[in-house]
């Protein structure tokens, strides 16, 4: 779907502030990622809440499965099992996760019955959010970017929709929720790690994400995670959070 949104950038100074980030070490604000910055990155912004969240969702999706070959990730499949992880992640930061529940969706004459794709607690704050999965091709950089500025849109339109009565939903902060797994063509692997460092880079500087949690996963293990079907490399995955306005 197209949001119609333009992208628009943020200062490059801003592009690092307020990182807590998965990493140990401090950052250089105006210099490019460091190879840790580019295997996992977490700032929850003014979801603070989350930050623990957003730790595990970076350890879990650097953790390799015992049961699975080698040639696979949890980013290479759809919205559900993506949303799956996540919760996994809500669960050991000792909060509370229920997915894909009904809910009522509506207003009015419009109201109908639903699903909601999560409702989950960390410390005291509820969120009820509706998620979406897309697949970014970062060799079109500013094509990228704004597909999953789209898809956040309609997860946010999606959270929306929920009746504010809805059960768990009432009295839940809403959100919208994207993984954008990110696809690099095989004829061009030897730019991947650039490519990937341009998208990240361009995705923090867009106004239209300011303010949102943002986290991503690169190991450096998974670079290579090839599709010999379509040509493309999958190396990794970014999560973007955003927080409703205005909720009725």
């Amino acid at each position: 779907m197209s949001s119609g949104h333009r992208l628009g950038r943020i200062s490059d100074k801003a592009l690092w502030k307020g990182v807590d980030s998965c990493s140990p070490s401090s950052y250089n604000y105006n210099c490019p990622m460091s190879a840790l910055q580019l295997r996992r990155f977490c700032d929850p912004g003014p979801l603070k809440s989350l930050h623990p969240v957003l730790k595990k969702w970076c350890h879990l999706m650097e953790t390799r499965w015992p049961d699975w070959v080698n040639n696979d990730a949890p980013w290479w499949y759809n919205e559900r099992a993506s949303l799956s992880v996540f919760a996994g992640a809500v669960w050991q930061s000792n909060g509370l996760a229920f997915e894909e529940h009904s809910a009522r969706k509506g207003v009015g004459r419009h109201d109908h019955a639903g699903r909601s794709d999560i409702w989950f607690r960390v410390g005291t704050t509820a969120f009820a959010g509706e998620a979406k999965q897309c697949w970014t091709k970062v060799f079109h950089t500013q094509k990228a970017v704004q597909r999953v500025i789209d898809h956040l849109e309609s997860a946010k339109q999606d959270a929306h929709s929920v009746a504010s009565s809805a059960i768990p939903s009432k009295g839940a902060m809403r959100i919208g929720l994207v993984f954008a797994a990110v696809q690099v063509p095989k004829r061009r692997a030897s730019e991947s790690e650039t490519m990937i460092e341009n998208f990240l880079r361009l995705l923090r500087l867009q106004r239209e994400l300011h303010g949102s949690a943002i986290a991503w996963s690169f190991p450096a293990s998974r670079r290579r995670l090839r599709d010999d079907y379509y040509g493309y490399y999958y190396p990794g995955c970014v999560l973007v959070i955003r927080r409703l306005r205005n909720v009725r």
